[in-house]
């Protein structure tokens, strides 16, 4: 009842503000209840390279309690002090190619922060900077045209900036160059409210150290006593000062990674329950011949990478779930990769482009979890419905495709492993729950109703 009035409110031009009206009346709790469920389910977005300054207070669109009486506007406000909205301030510093620009826009940004920073101080905050560098800069500097400097010093200052804050400071993403984590070294001094961090460079680190004459050096993070969840470029792995609390992480993702990198999260980080693997670094691939038992790992996610290159590094026998994306269907050497090194999966999720007729389901024949999901882009082959229809120790099946020429094939999974559970032949090939995702034709769906 409270939430139907609001619309009225807003709609009523004629409201006055000075009449005993029932909504400028209500107490302060039930107000404070009604302003946290109106709060944004996503965290508000600062940006700093815009026609104007970023606004301090949210507007209608954000957060409309704030503009229904002079009553709730105070209310919430004092809430706000209190429990300030999640907000990510959003610093994308390479935005335009001309240097001249760029330059500019970042100084706009510098002195935009700073007010910002000021006047929501001692808020938390969240940022994301992104300023990345192409191959055709480094050219430039090799070849003399312009300095490294140039490219560096705005950027190092708004760093420098938000570090004067970082005790404030609750979820990072750095995707900068290797020279600014090198001037920032000695800036990061305390870090209590760290969540989440995210880091990345522009990949070539090494010509960095040459163009600008030494090696870099990078910023400690082990001040972080809160910070839980990692996102790292595996590229950053190979800065011989990298520290991070890597004991306390329970979510590390992992992008452009090798065996070898996948090996040292797994060897530093044995509290880890959820392990991300985004991309496959190509140069490296071979794996090392002992595996690593990691006893906390409960969630694995393996995207655009080959199985059978990673999953010999790894025994983790507490293993729940498995997401695996952008591998191929027919190789049985990721199969037998996912048996040995998961051998308590209970729920395995395949998602794959492609699949013709003539292409194999190793992996689907050899692999099984009490709850599968299969899904792809293309059409599903009746093939997979044979091998389905048989597959045992399966209890909640989960099918999402486009569409199939064999919907025969399809139903019969239904009726054989649904409908007739008591002539089944095996014994443990009983679905419990059925769900498909697909365009089928009218018949088949009134057999499935």
């Amino acid at each position: 009842m409270i939430f139907n009035i609001l619309p009225c409110v807003f709609l009523y031009d004629g409201f006055n503000e000075a009449t005993a009206s029932p909504v400028s009346r209500l107490p302060a709790e039930l107000l404070q209840v009604i302003f946290t469920f109106c709060k944004p389910e996503t965290p508000l977005i600062r940006r700093f390279d815009g026609p104007t300054s970023p606004a301090i207070v949210p507007d209608a669109s954000e957060y409309p309690v704030l503009y229904v009486s002079k009553q709730w506007r105070a209310a919430s406000i004092a809430l706000l002090k209190l429990a300030p909205l999640p907000t990510m301030l959003d610093l994308d510093l390479s935005s335009h190619e001309e240097i001249r620009i760029k330059n500019h826009t970042k100084a706009t940004a510098l002195h935009r922060l700073e007010k910002y920073l000021t006047q929501t101080s001692p808020n938390p905050i969240s940022f994301r900077i992104y300023d990345w560098r192409g191959l055709e800069y480094l050219a430039l500097i090799r070849d003399r045209i312009i300095y490294p400097r140039m490219f560096t010093v705005r950027t190092t200052a708004i760093l420098k900036l938000l570090c004067e804050h970082s005790h404030r400071w609750e979820n990072v993403i750095l995707h900068i160059p290797s020279p600014v984590f090198h001037h920032i070294r000695d800036d990061i001094k305390y870090l209590p409210n760290l969540n989440s961090l995210e880091l990345s460079d522009d990949g070539d680190g090494g010509i960095w150290n040459i163009l600008i004459g030494g090696e870099n050096t990078f910023p400690s993070f082990m001040g972080a006593k809160q910070l839980s969840s990692l996102t790292l470029h595996a590229s950053l792995l190979q800065e011989h000062d990298l520290t991070l609390p890597w004991s306390q992480l329970t979510s590390v993702t992992l992008t452009s990674s090798n065996p070898h990198n996948f090996r040292f999260i797994l060897i530093h980080c044995q509290n880890l329950v959820e392990y991300k693997l985004i991309d496959e670094n190509r140069r490296n691939r071979l794996a090392p011949d002992i595996a690593v038992p990691h006893f906390a790992l409960r969630r694995l996610w393996v995207k655009n990478c080959d199985l059978s290159s990673f999953f010999p590094s790894l025994h983790a026998p507490n293993v729940e779930e498995l997401y695996v994306e952008g591998t191929a269907m027919d190789r049985l050497e990721d199969a037998q990769a996912i048996a040995i090194a998961l051998p308590s999966l209970q729920k395995l999720h395949i998602k794959f482009a492609f699949c013709g007729p003539s292409t194999g389901f190793a992996k689907l024949e050899c692999v099984s979890a009490p709850t599968l999901i299969l899904e792809t882009s293309g059409d599903m082959p009746g093939r997979a419905f044979d091998i389905l229809e048989k597959k045992d120790g399966v209890r909640h099946l989960h099918l999402c495709f486009q569409q199939t020429e064999d919907e025969v094939s399809l139903l019969r999974i239904v009726k054989e492993r649904m409908i007739k559970s008591s002539e089944l032949e095996y014994s443990t090939s009983r679905l419990h729950s059925f769900h498909i995702e697909a365009c089928l034709s009218s018949e088949a769906l009134e057999e499935l109703q």
